[in-house]
């Protein structure tokens, strides 16, 4: 199955493909009829700016009169749904592409999404950001922790248990520490960085 990649200045995103429409496009049309054609033409220069008349009506025609080749269908396709700051798009086999950013997989499996680039060698995880998305996780699971031991701390302190207390503070101390201690440097690919998670936390809750 064809995916379009968008390049931005954010990452990459990845358009899906309606294979109803796309085959359309490359048959015989919609056959929606002319009166489908000028409001189409119409609402996309009205509401979306960046329309040119020119293309509005390429689109248009493609979509109900059809007869186009695969490449020129999913060029309309790419500049139809593109975001407004794509500065390419490539056709690539959805096969292609790292489990990160495909479609058609479970959600869990996009834990990378937004460190996705575009490379000479096509798309890849770019670790620098992947580490700050997984570390982001790590903060947000110690944070749970830390609020879990509020409650125990509060009762160490009211009833004046200061052994308790110097536990459950030592405790504190160690998840605050964390994100200092638990280096995710060494990780060199999505697969093993997102395996590792610090053991002075409770197991991660499924995706």
């Amino acid at each position: 199955m064809k995916t379009i990649v968008c390049v931005t200045p954010r990452g990459v995103e990845t358009l899906t493909i309606n294979p109803t429409l796309l085959a359309a496009m490359m048959g015989s049309g919609t056959g929606f009829g002319e009166v489908w054609k000028a409001r189409e033409i119409e609402k996309r220069t009205t509401l979306v700016p960046r329309w040119s008349l020119a293309f509005a009506t390429a689109w248009a025609n493609g979509v109900n009169d059809g007869g186009l080749t695969e490449a020129e269908a999913l060029d309309l396709i790419g500049q139809k749904d593109r975001p407004i700051d794509t500065t390419a798009t490539i056709v690539v086999e959805d096969t292609s592409l790292p489990t990160f950013i495909r479609t058609g997989v479970p959600a869990a499996e996009w834990y990378f999404r937004d460190a996705a680039e575009w490379t000479s060698a096509g798309c890849v995880c770019n670790m620098p950001k992947a580490r700050l998305i997984h570390m982001t996780h790590i903060r947000t699971a110690r944070d749970k922790a830390l609020a879990a031991l509020d409650v125990p701390f509060m009762r160490a302190v009211e009833t004046g248990n200061l052994l308790e207390q110097q536990r459950i503070g030592g405790e504190k101390q160690v998840l605050r520490d964390i994100p200092q201690n638990f280096s995710l440097a060494g990780f060199t690919t999505p697969e093993t960085l997102k395996a590792a998670w610090p053991d002075q936390l409770p197991p991660r809750e499924p995706l």
